[in-house]
């Protein structure tokens, strides 16, 4: 049957106009504070979507709102760690967080102008996989790195007036350009202090690295995450589709050297189902019919849907959450956002070419 479906949506392909023709389509004890937002920024009035985060204990990071109700952010902004394991050899080795906890207490979301509560019941998700990690020389913590610093703050209501931002489906890759975006500081001033939190910053670097250890990318430069950026995101374009590919994680104290985003490629089937479908990874935000993201609807994007629908094994019903993670699709194939890749997702594409 899912192959007589797919014949007849190529033959309705046939109706679009001559000059919409395509080729055939080939298609990853408590934590010490050592927060930073982006120093060395310009102030920002872009992304609606991108807001601040007021956690409990008056602890404040970014949140990127990526569903209805779902706000995306760092995992470390919504957890207590207690405990570590020490592995050690001649005072060289690692520390690793072992107990963790999320906050106790209500968030508010700020986006757009507007406060939007937390959920109250289980508001803060992040993934089993998330843990804090020190690396020692000599005794010595000199590097912190935060393996798969990924969270979730959960609204009690939608978001109104605001279309949420749309998440990349594969890594970034060494020598992207990117762009670095949070409601941080600007830095430490003369005591020490880090200044300038609250206001929405951006800048731009580049990928100097990816740490498959840790599922982190690293920024160098002295214009970078800092204090409260922590679940800003790391911004690039995946084709020609702006995309999040990454939630800031850490960085240097001095917020002059370096930071690590933890990218979001691995999560994005846990990320639906924390979301209970509210968040849908897999669909164009921005036009739900673009599927490859380059900002028109257009042949291309329907046969995407029939390609994807083809590599599946025979007797798969295209449930995102059961297919295996290196065989998910890499376009927002998931055209009317249900979980599932099915004939339909490419008849909406054709019958909107045909004016239907």
């Amino acid at each position: 049957m899912k192959r007589f479906i797919l014949a007849v949506a190529l033959g309705l392909m046939g109706c679009v106009s001559s000059t919409d023709e395509v080729d055939d389509v080939d298609t990853e004890d408590a934590v010490e504070e050592s927060e930073s937002a982006i120093s060395n920024a310009a102030t920002y009035t872009g992304d609606p979507a991108i807001g601040r985060l007021l956690l409990p204990n008056n602890k404040k990071c970014t949140g990127i709102l990526i569903g209805r109700r779902t706000v995306l952010t760092a995992a470390r902004c919504i957890t207590t760690i207690s405990g570590w394991t020490l592995q050690t050899t001649n005072g060289n080795g690692t520390k690793t967080s072992s107990t963790v906890t999320t906050v106790f207490g209500a968030t508010t979301f700020v986006v757009n102008g507007t406060n939007y509560g937390s959920a109250t019941s289980s508001p803060y998700k992040y993934p089993s996989t998330y843990q804090w990690q020190d690396t020692l020389q000599n005794n010595v913590v000199v590097a912190t790195n935060l393996r798969d610093d990924v969270g979730l703050v959960m609204l009690s209501s939608d978001v109104i007036g605001v279309t949420p931002m749309d998440l990349a489906l594969v890594l970034p890759t060494v020598n992207q350009a990117v762009e670095l975006i949070g409601l941080g500081a600007t830095g430490k001033d003369a005591q020490g202090i880090y200044v300038g939190q609250g206001i929405k910053r951006r800048t731009t670097g580049t990928v100097a690295s990816l740490n498959s250890t840790h599922r982190s990318a690293r920024v160098n430069g002295s214009s970078n995450f800092c204090d409260e950026d922590w679940g800003g995101g790391l911004i690039g374009q995946q084709g020609s589709h702006r995309s999040v590919f990454a939630v800031a994680s850490d960085g240097d104290a001095a917020c002059s050297s370096y930071s690590n985003s933890s990218y979001l490629s691995y999560h994005l089937k846990w990320i639906q189902a924390q979301s209970a479908g509210n968040s849908r990874p897999w669909q164009n935000h921005a036009n739900q019919l673009d599927t490859d993201g380059d900002g028109f609807v257009a042949p291309i994007d329907a046969l995407l849907v029939i390609n994807f629908l083809n590599s599946l094994p025979m007797g798969s019903n295209g449930e995102l959450a059961t297919i295996p993670d290196a065989s998910l699709p890499t376009a927002w194939v998931d055209v009317d956002g249900d979980g599932y890749v099915a004939a339909i997702d490419a008849l909406l594409i054709i019958n909107h070419l045909n004016g239907g």
